[in-house]
């Protein structure tokens, strides 16, 4: 499908219903936050709602390296053409009363694309067993084509208790400490919240803070003075990374995530996941000023985001296990030098899991807890991250310059050393290395003005992986990266809208050290408002 050519599926298009009250939303006079007045200056309501349109371009065929019969399924199901036709509101509710106060958040959205057919052509490699080879599974379909989901729900208050003040939230919410910009995976950040990976990838550059997904847990600050906080959080539900839905565009595991259900070759299906018990999982942390630095001090409990994958021959089934009880201490700095704000972080992680191989589970009776199969051990991170304001140049008047650099180590295996992942092989690039290090940094010329009432900027992307192929994950990979190029605005900072192309590079490939993204470079556009 070409990007001149009119999409021939009619439910690729918006309905006439979503359609027109997208015109309605974004020809209406207002687009300020609805403020409602109570009469009483204690009582205080507001009301958002946030109205999206966006659609994306594939801009290049599928490679034959890419298309492995456990790993093609999100590449076959998009020719080159439109990969997102997609309408989202989010709306937001805040209600408080003196120190106390509650707030409701939720979004929905439609995309055509995902309620239509695929392109998909080869019904052989298919690995959806409730649907025919051209259709998304039922789950992949709610996820990404229609769904509407609670965010925030959360009652809060502060407590002065003399010179000191608590505060706390109690509901679902979203808490992420540490200095990490967007390498948060690799910062004590990255033990807190489950991301939406949906969203890093088709979102190039997104800050770390603004991928985390609220969940149900309890936190609390206490302020001694100017100088001192002490913060603490607790827990009530486990929570995973929110992975695209197999067969979807970003999908390159065909039975991974949402509506992921057999394993091509032996047949395997899938049997229910293992997750995290809803407990045992929470942290404490101090901040705190020494000379010109802001100084953090944590520790934290928590289970794993992500999965391992055990293989059950005897069952002929294979189920995604997500590892528990794992322990991290951090510490982070920051100040300001000029006009460029730096911070770093360190910690070390205790009973982690790393990189491993599927585990052959012949009795049934592996867990993520007593009994595992997947190799454990020690690891050690440092994130150095900078924000800086460039002043006028050639290409701008202003521009900012953020970026940070992510390193790891694998400092032992206690437990399972035999399930690593392809263990290091003199630094090859095919092997899993002991120290990883990766980088992301956005520069970002600004042009106010640039016409009446319309403010610019053009965003420039760049992430890869320096060196070696990290124990700890997939994100951290030797030579594979991508750049994006980009075009913002704000048109009388009540209309929003945006431009993005995004090119992947590195070597192609299907393993979890290759660009497996590789033939799927996007365009995207978005324009939204807000009222």
């Amino acid at each position: 499908m070409k990007l001149n050519q009119t999409c021939n599926r009619s439910t690729q298009r918006l309905s006439t219903v979503a359609a027109a009250a997208l015109l309605a939303a974004l020809s209406a006079p207002q687009a300020q936050a609805f403020q409602i007045d109570t009469g009483n200056p204690d009582l205080k309501l507001s009301w958002d709602n946030t109205l999206k349109y966006g659609t994306a371009f594939r801009l290049k065929k599928q490679s034959d390296v890419l298309l492995d019969p456990n790993h093609d399924d999100g590449n076959r199901n998009f020719n080159r053409g439109l990969i997102s036709n997609r309408i989202d509101l989010l709306t937001e509710a805040d209600v408080q009363y003196g120190n106390f106060g509650a707030r409701v958040s939720g979004s929905a959205w439609y995309d055509s694309v995902y309620n239509s057919d695929t392109d998909n052509t080869s019904a052989f490699t298919a690995n959806a067993l409730s649907v025919p080879y051209n259709q998304f599974t039922d789950a992949t379909k709610k996820l990404h084509g229609r769904k509407g989901e609670l965010l925030d729900a959360f009652v809060f208050g502060k407590f002065d208790l003399g010179g000191s003040k608590l505060t706390f939230r109690a509901g679902r919410h979203t808490l992420l400490w540490g200095e990490s910009l967007f390498l948060g995976g690799n910062a004590i950040a990255g033990a807190q919240a489950a991301i939406d990976v949906s969203k890093a990838l088709s979102v190039p550059n997104t800050p770390f803070k603004e991928l985390g997904r609220p969940t149900n847990q309890l936190s609390s600050q206490l302020q001694f003075g100017p100088d001192l906080t002490i913060g603490a959080y607790y827990k009530f539900k486990a929570d995973q990374l929110r992975l695209p839905g197999a067969g979807s565009y970003f999908s390159d595991t065909d039975f991974l995530g949402a509506g992921g259900e057999r394993l091509w070759g032996p047949g395997f299906t899938r049997a229910p996941d293992i997750k995290g018990k809803d407990s045992g999982e929470g942290g404490v942390q101090a901040r705190f000023h020494v000379a010109e630095f802001d100084v953090g001090l944590y520790a934290i409990r928590y289970h794993d985001f992500g999965p391992q994958l055990y293989i059950r021959p005897i069952q002929g089934q294979f189920a995604w296990v997500y590892p528990t009880g794992s322990v991290a201490y951090a510490a982070s700095a920051s100040t300001t030098i000029g006009p460029v704000n730096y911070a770093v972080e360190a910690s070390v992680r205790r009973n982690v899991a790393f990189n491993s191989k599927g585990g052959l589970d012949f009795t049934g009776t592996a867990d993520n807890s007593g009994n595992p199969l997947y190799a454990i051990g020690k690891s050690a991170h440092v994130n150095f991250s900078w924000l800086a304001s460039v002043g006028q140049n050639w290409l701008a008047k202003e521009a900012d310059f953020v970026g940070e650099v992510a390193w790891n180590r694998r400092l032992s295996v206690d437990k399972n050393e035999s399930a690593l992942d392809l263990i290091s092989n003199g630094g090859n690039a095919d092997y899993m290395s002991r120290d990883a290090l990766k980088t992301r940094m956005v520069y970002e010329p600004k042009y106010r003005q640039a016409l009446d009432g319309l403010d610019i900027t053009v965003p420039v992307g760049f992430g890869v992986g320096l060196y070696g192929n990290s124990s700890l994950g997939g994100s951290q990979r030797q030579g594979v990266g991508d750049m994006s190029f980009g075009m913002t605005g704000a048109y009388l900072d009540i209309w929003r809208f945006s431009a993005t192309l995004t090119h992947y590079f590195g070597r192609a490939g299907i393993t979890k050290y290759d660009q497996t993204l590789k033939d799927r470079d996007f365009l995207s556009l978005q324009v939204r408002r807000t009222f």
